[in-house]
């Protein structure tokens, strides 16, 4: 059986990119081979062919989808490809036809909640082209196989938008636990890893993320917290933005940005709190590895994070767009660290029990098994 995956990141790599990185070996491993489909020249391909992956080129992804599909279609013919997989919107569209044109069926992963870019203040040209493309992914769903929603809450909105039941299945998002505690052992500076109020984030610079009222809830702390130290690990359109909200707020000097790290574990072990303030999420990859390692989290009850965190059990939620709720949540853990550390260690276990990458995988290989045609 040869799997086709489709990917159009062109800047720095994500969630869909570190699920696809976990699920590929576990697919490879099954007997089952392998081809993605990228922009050339792009980190994402850097990263495939760094682990041994196949990539094949598809500059046209983004700049030409008419050029794509048939890129696409020519690939599929000429490597015998017995189904596609899509997680994107330039790669659902071009993924999607180019399977019906050669009879391929197509499995597409829903990422994030279908509303996600509405949910925040954008200019009206912005959200009007957000609702365009929008329009046009629901165009072609009718193309794909399956769906597969990476929470409960993303696979309800989809039917709550016409999309069949039948064609959903949840699989959520899973990690190598036993990686991923190895590379934050990776920790050179003890000293610093033992600071007791540094708290961070690992996410997109992007207004989704929410990361404007992390900064906003740092300097309601500020005057009661003199130590409290904030570390931003991320890329994104907003840097600036955000950099200058730190200034005006006069706390610069107690937010740090990291920009986009490889491997931003040995950072979040650091960490006495990992806080994710995002407005959406599907499931989040990065908080999962934060509870796998037994960091405290503060998160919005959004999408995904619901399901993860159980509020005052394995973490706590807060409402979304709220920097008071944040700070008050912040607060509350960095001065019981019983309850910080007992919320960790309960939400390192359920990451274990519930969220591994194990059981991701196989769901995964057992929709290629049924849908697909193999030997």
């Amino acid at each position: 059986m040869r799997v086709l995956y489709i990917n159009d990141t062109h800047n720095v790599p994500g969630g869909a990119e570190a699920i696809l990185l976990y699920l590929i070996p576990a697919v490879q491993h099954a007997g089952i081979e392998v081809f993605v489909a990228c922009i050339p020249g792009s980190e994402v391909e850097t990263k495939f062919k760094d682990g041994g992956i196949t990539t094949l080129p598809v500059s046209e992804l983004r700049k030409n989808p008419l050029l794509a599909i048939r890129r696409i279609v020519h690939i599929c013919r000429e490597h015998s490809i017995d189904l596609i997989h899509t997680g994107s919107l330039f790669g659902n569209f071009s993924g999607r036809l180019a399977g019906r044109k050669v009879g391929v069926p197509v499995i597409t992963t829903v990422h994030c909640e279908p509303d996600a870019f509405l949910l925040t203040k954008s200019s009206f040209f912005r959200r009007l082209n957000w609702r365009l493309r929008q329009a046009v992914d629901r165009m072609t769903v009718g193309y794909a196989s399956a769906l597969i929603a990476v929470s409960k809450g993303v696979a309800d909105k989809l039917i709550a938008q016409g999309i069949p039941a039948g064609k959903v299945t949840v699989v959520v998002n899973g990690i190598d636990v036993s990686r991923i505690q190895a590379q934050a052992a990776l920790v050179t500076d003890t000293k610093s890893s033992s600071v007791e109020q540094q708290i961070g984030v690992v996410a997109r610079l992007e207004a989704v993320k929410g990361i404007q009222y992390l900064i906003e809830a740092v300097s309601l702390l500020a005057p009661e917290l003199p130590d409290l130290k904030l570390v931003i690990i991320g890329a994104g359109s907003l840097k600036n933005e955000l950099v200058a909200q730190s200034r005006d707020l006069g706390i610069e000097e107690r937010v740090t940005f990291l920009g986009y790290l490889e491997n931003p574990m040995p950072q979040v072990a650091k960490l006495t709190l990992f806080v994710l303030p995002s407005l959406s999420e599907g499931l989040n990859v990065i908080l999962l590895e934060a509870m796998a390692i037994e960091r405290p989290v503060v998160a919005t009850g959004v999408g995904g994070n619901s399901e993860v965190i159980q509020d005052r059990k394995t973490g706590l939620l807060v409402p979304p767009r709220d920097a008071a709720a944040l700070a008050i949540a912040i607060k509350e853990l960095l001065s019981k660290p019983e309850l910080a550390a007992k919320l960790g260690k309960a939400g390192a276990r359920l990451v274990e029990e519930r969220f591994s990458e194990s059981v991701m995988c196989e769901s995964v290989i057992n929709m290629y098994k049924k849908l697909g045609h193999h030997d």
